[in-house]
């Protein structure tokens, strides 16, 4: 029997606190502002992450569902996502999609595949699957434990401060360091794809390859080698060491490996293509998630017509060319060798995301969209008298069993639900009562609202309007924070419970750190698998609490109440049956330095930013009245204009010029345009806020660089497509007129940041240029101009507020 991974017994979640105001302080002229920043509120939800609100018995009776009446209406349709329950959970998601690289691979080697099962690895009840058998292999081979040839290096004796064993143990180490930095210097590409230099002359591995995994040779890694005498030879110290770790029945658990592993590893210590969990970012994902692809119903054999067959061509899933392209006997589809690699087998090609594993994951999405009631009637497994106290934690059992069980069950959810259409954007629209209307917890008003932050954005999508939210028994939200860590608020209309759970905010990046050493092959495949919403992690999961001591909280959310999440809280729950909520974000300007914090997180983790907030701290300079606030925001710009100033003189002494000056380009006529987001680093997709670097690869392009807009910028640089649009290259003569391959880009666009932590190892420093960016803000006079480069480097005293 399987050794259960949950404790509802032992483990014991507290709830969130719930406030309870009047009806006066919900309404004008308090503010949201006023309301958070009350000492008993704030620090409430600092402590615990979110707090629940208990709208009083008048604002109840004076709201209206503006949605209500709207249930068969066609113009207000829901998009259902489907749900698997126990493919949220990561062990489970990864064990799946880990059995169908095997199952790709076998098919292409002509093997005959067998599904695996757990293998026992004692008389206890534990039990290791083939995937965390895989992963053992790899984190063990790359850590300090062992050297290149999977021999377990001696720890050295403490003989006083510095031993000769540990002295001796180091240079061996590093003597391995070596020989693994010449294996890496002829596989690892960079991720801007020959614009980067290896710099491994003098032996060391590059900082950034530190901890570049690589793959064990099963024939010659002596912890692999069979942990059983053979005959007169008796097995290697270093088999037996790594595979009694396991557990006591290791020999069946390397028998399992020999069969259902050692191939399959075999095949990637040969492979020398790009691999998914480099830290490199070079690996092309074909975007499909090889657990929806292949689809579960069967296929029509219905033969196309002549008139169809004509019209029918295969294509390249990534160029949508058509000439040389292979297909893959796993997914079935057709790429170039250029688009997506492939290797091949005896019974065919099998591309390199179906071998390697990309790790896609996403909601399928029914095809129908629905009205209200057809929702309610398609969905209607409710609760039927639910009882908080006594019912809640016999549900929360039943619900994690079923995550973290076998048996595959869909549930459905309406989930980010968003119209622009007056009348059908909210349940807070056309309200009756003038104090419902100007109520600053009517969600319709919070993001105009002047005492926060997002009037000073434009519109936003997700961001300047509610998103409307239709539950079914057992739909879940993933775990996240919100976009750059703002607030955020839900209210529930109508319906049945929706359970919430959270962390507490100071152990948000213990949290991660637990995600980051728990899956290590998954988040290095998938680094922003947390900002994804597709995963969930049961908060009586025994391992988190016994390894880490995380402190959940959680929350019973019912009609008339509302959740109110604070900046890098995690949260994440599910649905007791239909509901209706509604949820919108806003910022305070007690949010800024979790958005600085924000900002670093999304680098690190390659996500880009909804909206840009260095430019977000310049307006609210320019609209503050408060010089000494004002100053303490303009902290941050300056951190970033020094920065830049660095990169310029980077940049000097590598092409040797005393007299370099940046190019400049004016976004003062995109100051409301889409492609101002698009200016986002091609390695860490971060926005460049007041500068960025081009490194052009066509000598003719940086000799007109002077001459080039936005548009060509991000088109040359493949951000935007331009297939559909004519344009005018001016003096460019049409030079480039089609780059289709992501290789072979005109430009690559970075941060000053990524420049200046990589600029020695960029070969094209001669055709690299840094381009100031000048906007309304950077020329407004509030700011003082940096004489040489036109930057904003102080505040004016005694500005004038406009």
């Amino acid at each position: 029997m399987t050794k259960s991974r949950l404790n509802f017994s032992d483990i014991k979640i507290d709830k969130v606190p719930t406030v309870y105001p009047s009806l006066e302080e919900m309404m004008s002229p308090n503010n949201i502002n006023q309301f958070i920043n009350k000492p008993e509120i704030y620090q409430l939800g600092m402590e615990y992450g979110m707090i629940k609100i208990v709208a009083p018995q008048g604002f109840r009776e004076a709201l209206v569902n503006n949605l209500e009446d709207k249930e068969t209406d066609i113009n207000f349709k829901i998009k259902i996502r489907e749900q698997v329950l126990n493919e949220l959970e990561l062990s489970n998601r990864s064990n799946k999609l880990f059995e169908k690289q095997l199952e790709a691979f076998d098919k292409i080697s002509g093997v005959e595949h067998e599904s695996s099962k757990r293998i026992k690895t004692d008389d206890k009840g534990n039990e290791i699957s083939l995937y965390d058998l895989y992963v053992k292999i790899i984190t063990t081979y790359n850590s300090s434990d062992v050297d290149d040839c999977g021999r377990f290096v001696k720890k050295p004796e403490v003989l006083g401060k510095r031993s000769i064993n540990k002295i001796n143990a180091e240079d061996h180490l590093n003597t391995q360091k070596k020989r693994r930095s010449s294996r890496l210097k002829n596989i690892i590409t960079h991720a801007t794809n020959g614009s980067v230099e290896e710099d491994n002359d003098n032996g060391k591995v590059n900082e950034c390859d530190q901890n570049e995994w690589m793959i064990p040779d099963p024939k010659s890694c002596r912890f692999l080698q069979m942990p059983l005498k053979h005959g007169n030879v008796q097995p290697s110290s270093h088999a037996m060491k790594f595979w009694k770790s396991i557990g006591s029945n290791y020999a069946e658990v390397y028998l399992a490996y020999q069969k259902h592993l050692e191939r399959y590893i075999t095949a990637l210590y040969k492979y020398e293509g790009r691999k998914p969990w480099s830290n490199e970012e070079s690996f092309k994902s074909n975007g499909i998630s090889i657990l929806h692809h292949i689809n579960e119903d069967p296929v029509k054999d219905d033969p196309l017509n002549e008139e169809t067959a004509q019209i029918v061509e295969d294509v390249c899933k990534i160029c949508q060319k058509a000439k040389k392209l292979y297909q893959c006997e796993y997914c079935l589809e057709t790429y170039h060798k250029s688009c997506i690699p492939c290797i091949s087998g005896k019974t065919g090609k099998l591309c390199d995301n179906c071998f390697l594993g990309n790790f896609e994951y996403g909601f399928q999405e029914l095809e129908k969209k629905v009205s209200i009631k057809e929702f309610k009637s398609m969905f209607e497994n409710n609760l039927e008298d639910f009882d908080e106290e006594d019912d809640l934690l016999d549900i929360e059992r039943q619900f994690w069993n079923i995550v973290y069980g076998n048996e595959r069950v869909k549930t459905y959810y309406g989930a980010d639900v968003h119209n622009d259409t007056k009348n059908y954007i909210s349940g807070f629209e056309n309200q009756p009562s003038e104090s419902i209307r100007n109520s600053f917890l009517n969600l319709m008003n919070l993001p105009n609202d002047k005492h926060t932050l997002l009037p000073l954005l434009t519109s936003i999508t997700g961001i300047s309007l509610p998103w409307c939210y239709f539950g079914s028994k057992f739909s879940v939200f993933g775990i996240h924070l919100e976009d750059h860590f703002t607030y955020s608020v839900n209210y529930q209309f109508a319906g049945n419970p929706k359970i919430w759970y959270c962390i507490k905010i100071a152990d948000s990046d213990k949290f991660h750190e637990y995600i980051k050493q728990r899956y290590p092959d998954f988040m290095r495949r998938q680094k922003d698998i947390l900002h994804q919403l597709t995963m969930t992690i049961s908060p009586y999961d025994i391992d988190l609490h016994e390894k880490i001591g995380i402190k959940f909280f959680k929350a019973c959310q019912k009609p008339y109440e509302y959740i109110i999440t604070f900046p890098k809280c995690w949260h994440f729950g599910f649905n007791l049956g239909f509901n209706h909520n509604e949820a919108v974000n806003f910022i305070l300007p007690n949010w800024i330095p979790f958005a600085i914090e924000a900002d670093q997180v999304y680098r690190r983790d390659g996500r880009k930013n909804v909206f840009d907030i260095y430019k977000l701290i310049q307006k609210n300079i320019v609209v503050n009245k408060d010089q000494s606030y004002s100053q303490k925001l303009f902290d941050h710009v300056k951190r970033v204009i020094e920065n830049i100033k660095l990169g310029v003189e980077i940049l000097i002494k590598e092409k040797i010029l005393d007299n370099y000056v940046p190019s400049k380009l004016d976004l003062s006529t995109y100051s409301n345009s889409y492609l101002v987001n698009e200016v986002s680093c091609d390695s860490c997709k971060k926005i460049c806020s007041f500068a960025m670097v081009l490194v052009f690869h066509d000598y003719v392009l940086h000799d007109n660089k002077k001459v080039l807009n936005l548009n060509q910028i991000l088109q040359y640089s493949q951000k935007v497509n331009d297939k559909s649009q004519e344009h005018d290259y001016e003096n460019l003569d049409n030079f480039i007129s089609n780059h289709v391959d992501n290789d072979h880009k005109a430009l690559y666009l970075y941060c000053v940041d990524c420049y200046v932590k990589n600029h020695s190892r960029f070969k094209n420093y001669l055709t690299t240029d840094i381009v100031y960016i000048d906007d309304e803000l950077n020329r407004s006079d509030i700011f003082v101009k940096d004489e040489v480069y036109g930057l904003p480097v102080s505040i004016e005293t005694n500005h004038v507020v406009l």
